[in-house]
C-alpha cells in the first residue's frame, strides 16, 4: 500500500513539473521507512524545544535576508565562512562559523530576530529560492530550527504561499535530516498547527497542492483546538484547497465545538 501511494505522488509531482519534490519522493523509493512517515498515518510528534541562538540578528543581516541578497550575507560572513578567531585571553585558535565584526562580535546564520526567527525563516516566507537553498547548504540545522511558537521556516513558507520553498525544503531535509522530509513535515506549531493547517488557513492552493503530494496524511491531524485543515479551508470557502483535501479518504473534517467542515461551508455562505 506504501509503495501504491508513493507511485501515486510521483505522478502528481510529475503533473505539477515540480523536480524538487520528484527529487524528494524518488529518494524514499525503496526506503520503507521513509515512505511509511511520509505518507503512512499521522501519528503525535512533539514539537522540539526552541534552541537558544547565540546573538540577536544584526540589522545588516537582516535586511540583506529580507531583500534575498546572497552576495551581501556572504559578506557578511566572511568568504570562507569560517575564520580563524584569536582567544585574547589564551590565544587559543578556533574556527568560527561568521565573518565580518558588527559591533558586538561576529555576524553568525546563528542570529535570531526578536521572535527567534532564524535566516531561513525569513528567506523562506519571502520566497528567495537560491538564497534558502545556500543557506541551508551553510547550515543544514536550520532546516529545524524554531522559532518562539516552535515554527519551523518550512511553517513560515506555508503561511506565506511559497510552494517552490516548500518543495525545496522538502527535498533537501529528505537528502541531510536523519528522518528525512517527515522532521519537518511533521512538526507542529504552539497552536498545534502543521504546516498544512497554514496553508490551508491562508487559502494557498498551490502550497496545499504540494504538502497532499508528498504527506496527504497531513490532512487527518487536528491542532490544539480540534479543527483541521479542510475546516479551515471550507471556511475560507477555499473550494480548491477542500477539493484537494478530500482526495485523503482519512481526512478530517473536524472543527471547534463539536462543528465539522459542513458546519464551516454553510456558516461561510452566510456569510
Amino acid at each position: 500500500m506504501s509503495v501504491d501511494l508513493l507511485a501515486n505522488a510521483l505522478r502528481k509531482a510529475t503533473d505539477l513539473n515540480d523536480k524538487n519534490l520528484c527529487a524528494a519522493l524518488q529518494l524514499a523509493e525503496g526506503d520503507e521507512h521513509w515512505i511509511n512517515e511520509l505518507l503512512g498515518p499521522p501519528r503525535t510528534l512533539d514539537p522540539a524545544g526552541c534552541e537558544d541562538l547565540p546573538h540577536v540578528m544584526c540589522p545588516g543581516l537582516y535586511q540583506a535576508t529580507l531583500s534575498g541578497s546572497i552576495e551581501c550575507i556572504l559578506e557578511l560572513l566572511g568568504s570562507n565562512h569560517e575564520i580563524a578567531c584569536i582567544n585574547e585571553a589564551s590565544h587559543d585558535v578556533k574556527l568560527v562559523l561568521g565573518g565580518k565584526f558588527h559591533g558586538d562580535g561576529l555576524c553568525t546564520l546563528r542570529e535570531a530576530t526578536a521572535e527567534n526567527n532564524t535566516v531561513l525563516h525569513i528567506a523562506a516566507e519571502e520566497g528567495h529560492v537560491k538564497l534558502a537553498e545556500q543557506l541551508i547548504e551553510m547550515d543544514k540545522t536550520l532546516l529545524t530550527s524554531e522559532n518562539s511558537r516552535h515554527e519551523t521556516p518550512l511553517h513560515l513558507a506555508a503561511r506565506a504561499g511559497k510552494h517552490d520553498i516548500i518543495s525545496l525544503i522538502v527535498l533537501l531535509a529528505q537528502q541531510h535530516l536523519t528522518r528525512g522530509a517527515f522532521e519537518v513535515l511533521g512538526r507542529i506549531n504552539t497552536d498545534g498547527d502543521t504546516v498544512l493547517h497554514e496553508a490551508a488557513r491562508n487559502g494557498h492552493e498551490e502550497a496545499v497542492q504540494v504538502l497532499m503530494t508528498v504527506a496527504p496524511a497531513l490532512s487527518a491531524k487536528v491542532n490544539a483546538a480540534s479543527i483541521s485543515p479542510l475546516y479551515l479551508a471550507a471556511a475560507q470557502r477555499s473550494d480548491g484547497i477542500v477539493e484537494k483535501l478530500l482526495q485523503y479518504k482519512d481526512a478530517s473534517a473536524a472543527g471547534p465545538e463539536k462543528q465539522n467542515a459542513l458546519h464551516a461551508a454553510v456558516l461561510g455562505s452566510l456569510g
